[in-house]
């Protein structure tokens, strides 16, 4: 399973019906904190333009978690892109994800996998730094295959929206071995060569610098 923000894998799976000649999705997740312990009672939210907190017959979908921290229900395919909130508790940290229409296969379904759910105690700063011996290289794209937390996570790229595909700075999950992948441009040449780094962390903030 692929891991992204807090994290979560996407797998699609199969399941499609009309209802009064609407489309329905069916959604699924399961969330758990940072031990793999499933989280029940848990609030996830749908929003959309199309559903309005100050309309009756509008407002956003409201789900919580089973015992085994399972969410699956249905709802009506939203004309605007949907984005998936969840509610912190003032124990866990909030995350919103955003723009998950674009996940949504042909078959209108659509399963987030396992989603982790983090404490601030369970996170570890890491950073990444530059150092350039060669005028005509740039570094042009950054990602790293981690259990890390962003609050907030664009569906249609799989980037944190305030970093784009560049982003540096992360909040990283204590005590995990993880992948750097970063690309290298060259002006001169106008080759671009890929770069995969085995990397670890602890329970103390720490920084990996690319020589390029």
């Amino acid at each position: 399973m692929k891991k992204i923000v807090f994290l979560f894998a996407l797998v699609l799976f199969s399941c499609s019906e009309d209802f009064d000649g609407e489309k329905v999705i069916a959604l699924k997740m399961k969330l758990v904190d940072a031990n793999n312990n499933p989280l029940s009672n848990e609030k996830i939210t749908i929003s959309t333009l199309d559903y309005d907190y100050y309309d009756e017959e509008h407002k956003p979908i409201v789900k919580f978690t089973d015992s085994q921290g399972l969410v699956n229900f249905k709802m009506f395919q939203p004309a605007q892109n949907a984005n998936l909130t969840y509610d912190a508790n003032g124990l866990f940290l909030p995350f919103t994800i955003l723009n998950i229409n674009a996940l949504i296969s042909p078959k209108y379904s659509l399963d987030f996998g396992t989603i982790y759910i983090f404490k601030q105690t369970d996170l570890v700063d890491f950073g990444i730094l530059f150092s350039s011996s060669n005028s005509n290289k740039i570094v042009m794209e950054l990602k790293i295959d981690a259990i890390k937390y962003d609050e907030f996570l664009d569906a249609s790229n799989n980037f944190n929206p305030l970093y784009g595909n560049f982003q540096t700075v992360y909040q990283l999950k204590k005590n995990q071995n993880f992948t750097l992948t970063y690309k290298v441009k060259d002006s001169s040449t106008g080759n671009i060569a890929t770069f995969n780094v085995p990397l670890s962390v602890g329970t103390t903030p720490s920084t990996h610098t690319i020589i390029y």
